[in-house]
């Protein structure tokens, strides 16, 4: 008889971005037939919400308190449910200082996303893969990524840690992104550009040429934002 009840997972976070990680989980048991994560509960930075409810299910401590929860279990799921990329690494340190043995992150990935299985494409620890995306060959993917609904990723694209790659964004081929950039919803990003770390691309905005570390970039084509 199998007794498998899922990998016991927390979100910390309780913003939008955490709902749809709790959406996404659901879908992912739902469409499976069968509870692959079995969602314990959201981990906030707000003490006063503690036993408040998202969709129903409990904010069940604070980030502080995360380590004595883990000690419940013999293996703890971590989805990091943040877009902002600084944010998501503070968080992933805080985690990291606890030294908590049992924790894992696994790569949430809904099974309508269409993933190539070609040999070549790695992926890290930690990602959030939505429905309807689609990537390509040779990709290779960070840790701690969020590709949210409907993104492509074209071939031979690097895409670094913590970076958030918003609904809709077109990333063609031969791209490389730099770690803790945020790509807006609907940016198309040109073939054989690089993105420079800690950057911003706008809301549909259209880049045709390489952006460097910590530039924010808008309209179309993409231009340097006035300071």
């Amino acid at each position: 008889m199998n007794s498998w009840t899922g990998l016991p997972i927390v979100i910390f976070g309780t913003g939008g971005c955490a709902k749809e990680i709790k959406a996404l989980i659901d879908e992912i048991n739902g469409l499976m037939y069968q509870t692959i994560y079995n969602l314990i509960g959201f981990i906030t930075n707000d003490k006063s919400e503690v036993g408040k409810k998202i969709e129903e299910v409990e904010i069940v401590c604070t980030n502080d308190e995360f380590q004595f929860l883990c000690r419940d279990f013999p293996f703890m799921g971590v989805v990091i449910g943040l877009a902002d990329p600084f944010s998501k690494k503070k968080i992933r340190k805080n985690i990291e200082d606890m030294k908590v043995s049992n924790i894992v992150f696994p790569n949430l990935i809904h099974p309508l996303a269409n993933l190539s299985q070609s040999i070549n494409n790695k992926m890290g620890f930690g990602n959030v893969i939505c429905s309807g995306v689609n990537m390509t060959v040779n990709i290779n993917l960070g840790n701690f990524i969020l590709l949210n609904r409907s993104c492509n990723i074209g071939h031979d694209v690097t895409i670094g840690d913590f970076c958030t790659i918003n609904p809709s964004a077109i990333i063609s081929g031969n791209v490389n992104i730099g770690e803790l950039t945020l790509i807006g919803a609907g940016a198309s990003i040109k073939e054989k550009i690089s993105i420079g770390k800690n950057s911003k691309v706008g809301l549909g905005a259209i880049v045709v040429k390489d952006v460097y570390d910590s530039t924010t970039v808008i309209s179309v084509a993409a231009r340097e934002m006035d300071k």
